[in-house]
């Protein structure tokens, strides 16, 4: 399994954190976590592992802009 932070800001340069979860070879779906929170947890990122060990990619994404 592979993960990795992804941290991005928008044209308005609002900082947004994602955490992507995958499989080497994932079964083709997909699934995307929206989160109402300034950080991605450790519970959350369990999450997303244990659905790329069924074998879906996982993305999971704040939707609350951070200061930082």
């Amino acid at each position: 399994m592979s993960t990795s932070d992804i941290d991005y800001r928008n044209t308005a340069a609002k900082r947004y954190v994602s955490y992507l979860a995958e499989l080497e070879q994932p079964n083709g779906a997909g699934i995307l976590i929206a989160c109402n929170a300034l950080d991605v947890e450790e519970h959350e990122r369990e999450i997303a592992r244990r659905l790329a060990d069924l074998g879906y990619v996982t993305l999971l994404r704040t939707i609350t802009t951070s200061a930082k």
